[in-house]
């Protein structure tokens, strides 16, 4: 199915389930790491990164970094995986503020009107 975006709007973002093996050029110990993995909507500009856990530290962490390779950040964050909705980047700074408080998570959008 083809779908319109439109430019800023949102980005897609999501662990990619694959782990990658990093070796340690000191000692040549092999360390699994997980790949994130950002998408622009309407220009399909991806940014991909390694990370060590899918904790909050390493999600938030990749989510700041691909702004940066992006540019800015778009009104939307489309992330089905963690939060089975969508999330603007006022609700993702309040999530990270909320779940390092131990009181749980904002509201989002469900996946299905974004």
């Amino acid at each position: 199915m083809r779908q319109h975006h439109v430019a800023g709007e949102k980005a897609f973002v999501d662990y990619s389930g694959k782990r990658i093996g990093i070796a340690d050029p000191l000692s040549g110990e092999i360390r699994e790491a997980e790949i994130f993995i950002g998408v622009l909507g309407a220009s399909n500009l991806t940014y991909a990164e390694a990370t060590w856990t899918q904790q909050l530290p390493d999600w938030t962490g990749a989510h700041v970094r691909m702004f940066r390779f992006f540019g800015g950040a778009p009104k939307l964050l489309v992330d089905a995986e963690h939060f089975g909705g969508s999330l603007d980047a006022d609700a993702l700074l309040q999530f990270a503020k909320v779940d390092r408080m131990g009181h749980g998570k904002p509201l989002s959008l469900p996946e299905q009107i974004v």
